[in-house]
């Protein structure tokens, strides 16, 4: 167990909680379920209302620049999330990258932004949201995730002769 976190494993350990944190932001973020009222359900992306011949669907479900602020923050923490997995894989993985201190501080960066928008954007949308359901609980653990590999990267950084 002391192994676990000693400093050659720790990017490898961020890395897979990384994987972890995009692929259910992913499933939240593509998902139309981040509201769920019975007759309705919505996501970022679409609408679906309950009509007589069954769900009727359609696309950008508001106007509204909270929801407008939403789509943003969860599409911008996204990309940050994959900018951030590209590099963490480049520098575990490519010899020539190993040890590279500031691509390991610049995936570092991407993963806080990504940590940083996807929260934000799950606040405005459950305090404007209603009815929340699973897809929006999705986008928070991808968010939390986000925050973990943060940490994570945080002790391999601040270990003596880590990068």
């Amino acid at each position: 167990m002391e192994d676990f976190l000693d400093v050659r494993s720790t990017p490898k350990l961020s890395s897979a909680v990384l994987v972890t944190a995009v692929f259910v932001h992913v499933i939240g973020f593509s998902s139309i379920h981040w509201s769920d009222g019975g007759v309705f359900y919505t996501g970022l992306w679409r609408a679906c209302f309950l009509t007589v011949p069954g769900f009727h669907c359609r696309q950008d479900p508001y106007s509204a620049g909270w929801f407008g602020a939403t789509q943003a923050l969860e599409t911008i923490g996204l990309v940050a999330g994959f900018i951030g997995l590209i590099l963490i894989v480049l520098y575990i993985f490519i010899n020539k990258l190993a040890g590279n201190r500031t691509l390991f501080i610049t995936s570092l960066v991407a993963v806080g932004i990504a940590a940083g928008s996807t929260l934000l954007g799950v606040v405005i949308y459950g305090v404007h949201g209603s009815a929340l359901s699973w897809s929006f609980a999705l986008a928070v653990i991808g968010g939390l995730l986000y925050l973990v590999t943060m940490a994570l990267m945080l002790v391999h950084v601040s270990k003596p002769n880590a990068i």
